[in-house]
């Protein structure tokens, strides 16, 4: 085995790395370092080198041993603003709000997936002034290769205030790959939208790994 061991006790937040090296010095170089952070407890940081001296923590196991990854792959966004509805296909939703974008992968209203993995992917919108003389309603995540969605006919005695709609799904993606959200109205007249209130219409997804 092989010990590092850092015997100042005096301070009560201090650390130990090991530092690994694919060349010379500050080429390549990442680090696992072990913070004591009281009495027989620590964390466990990952670090990688960035370009230069400088470096950033992938990765870090707590004393309890909760994870965090500060730079998973995750985004969050919302509607802000009403979007009307017309029986004309699929129609890309748009979002006009970030509540946050680890990565800085959302755009234009898609996703596009960094890295391969598998992505857990949720999308919820509220149609307002549902058209009961529609065949159907549907929203859907589409993704480069795979498509899920939820559909609902409309069988009501008179157009419904509102109704709301929810996919949420396990998406294996390449890198480069793209997740939108879509809603299609099927038939009826244009008088359904899509409600902006942003706790009723969002779409947010992270990697799973």
């Amino acid at each position: 085995a092989i010990k590092l061991q850092n015997d100042d006790t005096s301070i009560t937040e201090t650390e130990v790395q090991l530092l690994l090296s694919a060349g010379g010095s500050g080429s390549a170089q990442h680090s696992i370092a072990v913070k004591r952070t009281g009495t027989n407890t620590g964390d466990m940081a990952f670090r990688r080198r960035t370009g230069g001296a400088t470096s950033a923590e992938s990765m870090r196991i707590n004393s309890d041993g909760a994870v965090t990854i500060p730079n998973q792959p995750a985004f969050s966004v919302i509607k802000t603003s009403d979007e009307s509805l017309a029986p004309a296909g699929d129609r890309t939703i748009t979002w006009q709000t970030e509540e946050f974008d680890v990565g800085s992968n959302f755009a234009s209203n898609v996703f596009t997936a960094p890295v391969s993995g598998t992505y857990f992917l949720h999308a919820m919108v509220r149609i307002d002034v549902m058209d009961t003389a529609a065949s159907y309603y549907r929203t859907a995540i589409s993704t480069s290769n795979k498509l899920k969605y939820e559909i609902i006919r409309p069988l009501f005695t008179a157009d419904v205030a509102y109704v709301s709609m929810s996919v949420a799904s396990i998406f294996d993606m390449d890198a480069g790959d793209t997740a939108k959200v879509t809603v299609r109205q099927q038939g009826g007249s244009t008088q359904a939208h899509i409600d902006d209130t942003s706790y009723y219409s969002n779409f947010c997804g992270y990697l799973l790994g």
